[in-house]
């Protein structure tokens, strides 16, 4: 139950402070025994007291009271809500974590809230171990997670479900650079659709220049074999499957690979953070991904990949690659990052350079949509081979 002027104070918090995201306060468990109360009291004093360390020393999260705190909206999409897998304990500290990473997070004494505490009493030693195990959470016992630290692996994760869309579609400037600086540009539409089972299909067509237009490539995802790939070449009215050997090529000239094109399946690589970086001011993640067995790196074009994530988005500003000898070859930077909806991001510019070679290929986004009715019958080869591509 609310306590007097409860609302007032979070406007007025709100109002305060405007990169105040989350507000939270204790409960008053009006029918607890005295003796349980002062307890009750005690771990709300260390519990804050941890939390002034963490907010504003270590500056790594902060507090919230579960059953007692307000978020933006906005704020909770951003950070894509909370984590359903838990079923109770910790659902509280993990979104404080995930909040401290866009915005304020403060708890006060002056905002309570009135609970019944038949539950503490219920649980009783079983309550005592949730507390040392939320002092944990919390950092004060045994300070391993208070920073947010993560897998390599649940990394990409966080970074897949927090991207990925329904369909999407876009029209591209794509711009090859030369050695000598001379440049060619295209225009390039782009069509991708998840079809079910987490499995996607992507159509890449070139508009323009008069001398590729009408070039696609077709990109069906699969789930037990290699991906199927096939490039449209309109000179010959035919359709030509890209074999698994072939991947390794660079497509049309271009900085990119057929292997890049394909969606990365996470669990044909072992990710390892390796350490933290910040790039132009953010944190991220520098992880390394090294494909998972021999197969693999058969198959793939690279012996490792060093991918900088940031830690607040979970999206990949930069890539570098690495060939089969370790060599360091080309680089991919993502840039001008926009928000589109929740935790969706994209980035509007993307530059691969090629060292060696001194080769670029720019790609610039003039315009994007997400979530729009795409047919199946666009991601097929009838599709293609009838031009409809063009259209």
């Amino acid at each position: 139950m609310l306590t007097h002027g409860w609302i007032e104070k979070v406007l007025r918090e709100l109002n305060k402070d405007p990169n105040l995201i989350c507000l939270s306060g204790p409960f008053i468990y009006y029918d607890l025994p005295i003796w349980t109360r002062i307890l009750v009291n005690l771990f709300c004093e260390l519990a804050f007291a941890t939390y002034l360390i963490n907010r504003f020393v270590l500056r790594v999260t902060s507090l919230v009271q579960g059953g007692n705190f307000v978020i933006k909206k906005a704020a909770l999409e951003r950070v894509a809500g909370f984590d359903t897998t838990i079923d109770f304990y910790g659902n509280d500290t993990d979104v404080t974590r995930s909040l401290n990473k866009v915005g304020h997070v403060k708890f006060t004494f002056a905002l309570p809230v009135y609970a019944s505490g038949r539950r503490l009493v219920r649980e009783g030693a079983i309550m005592i171990n949730k507390f040392l195990l939320f002092l944990v959470l919390l950092g004060i016992v045994v300070p391993v997670t208070v920073k947010g630290e993560m897998t390599g692996r649940q990394v990409m994760e966080e970074y897949k479900r927090r991207h990925e869309v329904q369909t999407e579609c876009a029209v591209e400037i794509m711009l090859l650079v030369d050695r000598k600086g001379s440049e060619e540009k295209r225009l390039v539409k782009t069509y991708a659709k998840d079809m079910g089972n987490d499995l996607d299909r992507s159509l890449i067509v070139f508009m323009e220049p008069a001398r590729v237009r009408g070039t696609a490539m077709l990109t069906w995802e699969q789930e037990d074999r290699d991906d199927d790939q096939w490039l449209y070449l309109p000179s010959q009215k035919k359709m030509h499957r890209i074999a698994q050997t072939s991947k390794k090529s660079y497509f049309m000239g271009t900085d990119f690979t057929y292997e890049d094109l394909e969606q990365e399946e996470i669990d044909d690589y072992n990710y390892e953070i390796l350490r933290s970086e910040e790039i132009e001011g953010n944190k991220c993640y520098v992880i390394e991904a090294v494909p998972v067995n021999e197969q693999k790196k058969k198959e793939s074009g690279y012996s490792k990949r060093a991918l900088w994530v940031r830690k607040d988005i979970f999206f990949p500003v930069k890539i570098e690659f690495y060939d089969r000898r370790g060599q360091h070859i080309k680089t991919l930077t993502n840039c001008e990052l926009v928000n589109l909806e929740g935790p969706l991001w994209r980035a509007n510019k993307s530059l691969m350079e090629k060292h060696k070679k001194k080769h670029k290929t720019l790609v610039g986004v003039i315009s994007r949509k997400i979530n729009v009715p795409i047919d199946n019958f666009v991601f097929t080869e009838r599709y293609v081979m009838s031009e409809r591509h063009l259209e």
